[in-house]
């Protein structure tokens, strides 16, 4: 027939074999392509090949991919070959891609001791939120105050296998956020709290908190609620250690002040080469350092300003009322009340008191519930831990549970006080002179007292020999408060 092509030149290849080939169009059905017959061939075929790549079928045959062999006559598999473009580009795609990074976390135990790092006051604040120590909190506060942290269990925080035992300060810290020295609304807003200032960490605190020897300065509280007021409401026992509160400027309410804390409850709770400085004032059993203390108190020191609110409470330089023990402490900061001690206010009958010293002149007492009463001259003039019968003899303590002293404190020269000092620090933590109020004045209608309330007159009773003094004042040994 003149409009035949040769038999010869017809298209004679045949697909391969395979299951279930398309039937051949007939003559009058509708032309190949996406409609018709061939949209019913391409269908027919993604049965068998699901997922559009050219893989075996499960119903009795293969599935021919476009791309293995050359399409049956009529039929373009159009669906086919789409699938085939689409899979290389998602190859190139995946091949092409960036790895895939892991949300980059900040280790907050970086010296791996089980102790959350401290550096900044939000930090310090957070506590409260996890007074177990062992930084599970959920808290938005606490998750502000430490970014990208670990959550999981097994790397909490960065602590070693994720086991937090508490906190440590990394840095000295200080709520004077201008640096001129004084608390206002103005000049230091972000715990001023409309003039009551710092609101004590209130949940009871069980963990550890080590100060590594540095300073929580210019901690300011008015409060008369809740009744126990310092750093801390109350600590159950905890361990608080090298950690001094320098300038604090403290009024708490009817019972139980402290610079660190109202009340220290537990025979295990412990309060360790700790120190303060400042004033503080409150109503029952008010101490420099704690209000009351079940637990142990050891190679501590305070010459903050204790003030009672009433002439019958007692108060003391140190501890407002002792129930535990006092190991090698001493106090010369004045003492203002009718029933107060210059170390401590009260002592109960089961606690003990040891080694441990007020001074008579710089606190105005000759009295205490418990201790030992020594002049500055006492207190200043040995050098050394000394031989038996020196005042210091026992002060060399084993802190750490280890055989041995741990040699805690430095006695500098003979007219300094004795001081703490702490492994890779270059100054010691001792009185560089004695600190009257806040504001260095005395209370109205007391004395002014000879080396007390006046700076030229504490010189007086400051070694004239090197010291940094704790309000920034240089003289001339590498101490400071």
């Amino acid at each position: 027939m003149s409009g035949a092509a040769p038999k010869s030149a017809r298209n004679t290849t045949r697909a391969p074999r395979c299951a279930r080939q398309p039937p051949p169009r007939r003559r009058d059905a509708p032309a190949p392509g996406l409609g018709g017959r061939g949209r019913v061939a391409a269908s027919r075929a993604l049965r068998y090949d699901p997922a559009a790549n050219g893989a075996r079928g499960t119903e009795g045959g293969e599935y021919c991919s476009p791309s293995l062999a050359p399409p049956s006559r009529g039929h373009k598999h159009y669906l086919g070959l789409a699938a085939w473009l689409g899979a290389l580009l998602l190859g190139a795609a995946l091949i092409l891609a960036p790895p895939a990074t892991a949300q980059s976390t900040t280790d907050y135990d970086d010296d791996n001791d089980g102790l959350i790092d401290v550096r900044n006051l939000a930090q310090l604040n957070a506590i409260r939120y996890d007074p177990n120590g062992n930084g599970d909190a959920t808290n938005a506060e606490y998750a502000s105050a430490f970014p990208s942290r670990v959550t999981s269990s097994s790397g909490r925080m960065g602590c070693p296998s994720g086991t937090c035992t508490g906190y440590e300060l990394r840095a000295d810290l200080s709520f004077d956020e201008n640096g001129d020295g004084q608390m206002t609304a103005t000049g230091d807003p972000t715990y001023w709290n409309s003039g009551s200032g710092w609101n004590p960490i209130g949940t009871i605190f069980t963990a550890t908190f080590q100060g590594n020897g540095h300073t929580i300065s210019h901690l300011y509280i008015r409060r008369s609620s809740p009744p126990q007021i310092g750093l801390f409401v109350t600590a159950t026992n905890a361990t608080i250690e090298g950690v001094g509160i320098v300038h604090a400027d403290i009024e708490g309410g009817s019972a139980y002040t402290g610079a660190f804390g109202g009340s220290f409850q537990g025979s295990s709770s412990s309060i360790t080469k700790c120190w303060s400085t400042g004033r503080v004032v409150g109503g029952l059993f008010t101490g420099g350092l704690v209000g009351r203390s079940d637990g142990a108190v050891r190679a501590s020191w305070s010459s903050a300003t204790v003030r009672t609110s009433s002439a019958t409470i007692e108060a003391g330089g140190l501890v407002g009322w002792n129930l535990g023990t006092v190991t090698a402490s001493y106090a010369v900061g004045r003492v203002s009340g009718a029933a107060v001690g210059g170390l401590i206010g009260r002592s109960h009958t089961t606690a003990s008191v040891t080694d441990s010293y007020w001074d008579t002149g710089t606190s105005g007492q000759s009295t205490s519930a418990a201790g030992t009463g020594k002049t500055t001259r006492d207190l200043q003039r040995p050098t050394a831990y000394g031989s038996t019968g020196s005042i210091y003899a026992n002060w060399n303590l084993n802190l750490d549970g280890v055989t041995g002293g741990d040699d805690p404190w430095h006695f500098g020269t003979s007219r300094q006080y004795p001081a703490l000092k702490f492994t890779g620090r270059t100054t010691y933590r001792g009185p560089a002179w004695i600190e009257a109020d806040h504001w260095n004045a005395p209370v109205a209608g007391e004395p002014v007292v000879a080396g007390l309330h006046t700076k030229t007159a504490r010189a007086l009773v400051t070694p004239a020999a090197t010291i940094t003094t704790c309000d920034g004042v240089a003289n001339t040994d590498s101490r400071q408060a």
